[in-house]
């Protein structure tokens, strides 16, 4: 089964997009892909997304999110996970940007969203434990310069408020 949008020569490429409806009562509507099983001795179905190359400039942005929450909800949850195995070593989980031969390297950035009732949002990182070996370990690694200055760390907190003390 495949869809696609025309090749334009002269213009912008075609769209090509898939809504789930609205509701006034109850979830809003679902939306799933699922890639096929498989019980042969080969991997199940595959899911990519891909944008688009820019042979003259910049390639397709990639944009995924949660809308914003109503008077009395949180914002939707984004989770990404691999799933487990009974035998053998879990999925493993990348990000990364790629290399620049003629530029700098992209960069890499996690925010956590401001709150003005109760305590901020935190950053958590946890590696996995083993009942029969060394648990998982946690590497910060700046990047080599190979003329020049390896990168560096900072870790810092910011100020305290009035009644409060630094972290």
């Amino acid at each position: 089964f495949t869809m696609h949008t025309g090749v334009a020569t002269g213009g912008n490429g075609g769209a090509f997009s898939v809504t789930v409806g609205s509701g006034t009562v109850g979830v809003g509507g679902v939306m799933t892909m699922w890639a096929g099983d498989t019980e042969d001795t080969e991997t199940g179905g595959i899911v990519t997304f891909t944008t688009g190359l820019g042979t003259a400039t910049s390639s397709g942005g990639f944009f995924m999110g949660t809308q914003n929450a109503g008077t009395k909800g949180v914002s939707g949850t984004m989770r990404f996970s691999t799933g487990t195995t009974s035998s053998g070593t879990s999925g493993m989980f990348l990000i990364d940007t790629g290399a620049a031969t003629g530029g700098r390297g992209g960069d890499m950035s996690f925010t956590i969203g401001s709150g003005n009732s109760g305590q901020a949002g935190r950053i958590v990182v946890n590696s996995g434990q083993s009942t029969v070996h060394t648990g998982g370990a946690v590497s910060l690694i700046t990047g080599s310069g190979s003329s020049t200055t390896s990168g560096g760390i900072t870790v810092l907190t910011q100020d305290a408020g009035d009644t409060g003390v630094s972290g």
